[in-house]
């Protein structure tokens, strides 16, 4: 969404090119109005054997893709309690005791961010809830690669891959 009004003094905003970027800038009292970036998380969960929980997503974006359980931080919330949120919200368990910060991802989609948490599953196991059509672990030789629809999903998993060659 573009800006109109500064939300400093009211003025009408003007366009300007600002170290080599377009910006929102007020001739008034000389506020710029920067873009706002949209953070999500999402959560790279393994089984004990090392298999990876994806899920088939119900909603747009990318409905019938499958991606990391993950959303967008509330405004109340901090990263690593979005994600706890998430995974209870998408596949009906409680958060890892242990979740470490994979990394940080940028999306195609301009000024998004997603955040990705690791941790293992043990002793409960996901299921379907209202945002997903499936939910199952995927061995790494069987990630459904060309289905995949977030960035993040496909970078994470690409890092984390990496990172566990010896699985």
């Amino acid at each position: 969404m573009t800006p109109k009004y500064c939300g400093n003094c009211q003025g009408r905003l003007r366009k300007m090119s600002l170290a080599g970027h377009v910006r929102f800038v007020c001739p008034q009292c000389g506020l710029v109005a920067y873009g706002m970036v949209r953070l999500g998380v999402a959560a790279l969960l393994c089984t004990r054997s090392g298999d990876i929980v994806l899920v088939k997503r119900a909603l747009q974006p990318g409905f019938g893709h499958w991606t990391m359980p993950g959303g967008y931080i509330e405004e109340d919330e901090t990263p690593r309690q979005a994600v706890r949120r998430e995974i209870h919200e998408e596949l009906g368990i409680t958060a890892p005791q242990e979740l470490s910060l994979t990394g940080v991802y940028r999306e195609a989609s301009p000024g998004a961010v997603t955040i990705v948490y690791q941790g293992v599953i043990t002793d409960e196991r996901p299921h379907v809830l209202v945002e997903s059509l499936n939910v199952r672990p995927f061995a790494i030789s069987q990630i459904p690669w060309s289905e995949l629809y977030f960035l993040s999903t496909r970078d994470a998993l690409h890092d984390w891959i990496c990172r566990h060659a010896s699985y």
